[in-house]
């Protein structure tokens, strides 16, 4: 059994003619007839049914349609794959971002691969981790730069740890409670609380956390919108909590005030994900590259509070 034979088959099968699948592959009918019977004898089993209406494949037929599409469309990809390496990246890509990196590392990215990478369309979705994880999975996304941990997606998804932050507690300038620095998580449990609702990974940590301490959250307000979040804390109606960098730009304007939650710290992990069974284009490959360094040189600088993943070292870029 060749890729050929298995092209053969399912033209045969899509124009339901030997007579109209010869014409389109630009064969012989006798030879096409020729290679389906070396095929069906290969497998010992009879694929395909003649009639008055033409051609139909019998139920072994069927279960060979849906394998052959699949061979024959993971050898285009592979071939495309190969293709790719010739001259410089390109083709188009769509990356998913989780809002833990900001607006900013987004339009940062955006720029970096217009400037390095000029022939590779990049398209950004920022979104939930949880619902760019899923995006992934269905092939909606190349990639995506989303929260969590290896444990946290599918063994058939790949993960690379990126930075970890802590998550900090966020209220309006006038309404913080007293003190400075860090905040008890214990603490922050007493407060009047805007988070979003349960399925958000944010969410479930935290309440994770509360049952292991013994706690109870008083959450006032299940919003899933980090925006509306942040207005809601901004006008005082509540408290959330959230990575430093989700209101980066809030806390140097002075519109918000964040104090860091230990006791115990809550760590979050943002890295890329990707599908581990469908190899990562050249184009792919780059933009991860450019997405590792400008999360180097967040880290260097200190930005966000950004630390390094892997056993204190910053991620390894090819």
């Amino acid at each position: 059994m060749d890729l050929r034979q298995l092209q053969y088959f399912v033209r045969i099968v899509e124009l339901k003619s030997f007579t109209r699948a010869a014409e389109l592959l630009r064969i012989a009918q006798p030879a096409l007839g020729l290679q389906i019977r070396n095929l069906e004898a290969e497998l010992e089993t009879q694929l395909l049914v003649r009639h008055s209406r033409g051609v139909e494949p019998t139920e072994a037929g069927l279960v060979l349609l849906d394998r052959a599409r699949a061979l024959i469309e993971a050898a285009e990809q592979t071939k495309q794959l190969l293709r790719d390496f010739r001259g410089t990246p390109r083709g188009k890509l769509s990356i998913g971002m989780s809002p833990n990196l900001g607006h900013e590392f987004s339009a940062a990215l955006v720029v970096r691969c217009a400037g390095e990478l000029p022939d590779v369309a990049v398209t950004i979705a920022e979104e939930l981790s949880t619902t760019l994880v899923e995006w992934v999975r269905q092939d909606r996304l190349d990639l995506a730069c989303a929260a969590g941990t290896s444990a946290s997606v599918d063994k058939d998804m790949a993960w690379e740890p990126l930075f970890r932050t802590d998550l900090y507690f966020v209220g309006a300038p006038g309404a913080m409670p007293p003190g400075e620095g860090h905040i008890s998580f214990a603490d922050v449990a007493s407060h009047p609380l805007v988070l979003p609702n349960a399925p958000h990974g944010l969410r479930r940590r935290v309440e994770g956390l509360a049952r292991t301490a013994g706690l109870t959250l008083h959450v006032i307000s299940e919003v899933q919108s980090e925006e509306l979040q942040k207005e809601l804390v901004k006008q005082a109606a509540g408290y959330t909590i959230l990575p430093y960098v989700c209101i980066l730009r809030e806390a140097e304007r002075g519109t918000l005030m964040a104090r860091c939650i230990f006791e115990p710290l809550i760590p979050s992990e943002v890295g890329i994900v990707y599908k581990e069974r469908r190899p990562l284009s050249r184009a792919a490959m780059a933009v991860r590259g450019v997405i590792q360094k400008l999360v180097q040189e967040e880290i260097a600088r200190g930005a966000a509070k950004w630390r390094p993943s892997e056993n204190g070292q910053a991620p390894v870029v090819p």
